[in-house]
């Protein structure tokens, strides 16, 4: 379903944008199943507090994710309908981002060796880890 007004499209834009960078992108996969502290997020996550609290206030920022604070804990969720729809996409279709990560990884070029992205580096870590099913 396209969206129907520039706002929407602007909105969807911001999203996606937000959702950009690898640790935000997870994050968001795990509040899709519900609201979740910080300190369960990070365990999950097996990232650093600082990491994952620097991410959320991105995410916060940007409209994404709501906080609540409930004792001496802060629990974020979901906030953005839109948002979660599109989180929902991503999850949905991983299988074929995948595969398309996987055609352009391994693409011989004019050489015969295996092209990348403009940019990467041969052997770059965020090229080789950062394919779909290893992020979400």
């Amino acid at each position: 379903m396209p969206y129907k007004t520039i706002d929407e499209n602007n909105r969807a834009v911001e999203i996606l944008q937000a959702l950009a960078h690898q640790l935000r992108l997870q994050i968001c996969v795990l509040l899709t199943e519900g609201s979740l502290s910080v300190s369960a997020i990070c365990q999950q996550l097996n990232t650093p507090q600082h990491r994952v609290s620097q991410q959320l206030a991105l995410l916060r920022a940007s409209g994404l994710v709501a906080a609540e604070k409930q004792s001496r804990q802060v629990f974020y969720s979901i906030k953005d309908d839109q948002a979660k729809q599109i989180i929902n996409i991503i999850i949905a279709n991983k299988g074929a981002a995948d595969e398309a990560l996987g055609e352009v990884n391994t693409a011989p070029s004019e050489t015969g060796e295996n092209q990348k992205p403009a940019g990467v580096k041969r052997g770059s870590k965020s090229f080789e880890a950062g394919r779909f099913s290893e992020i979400i």
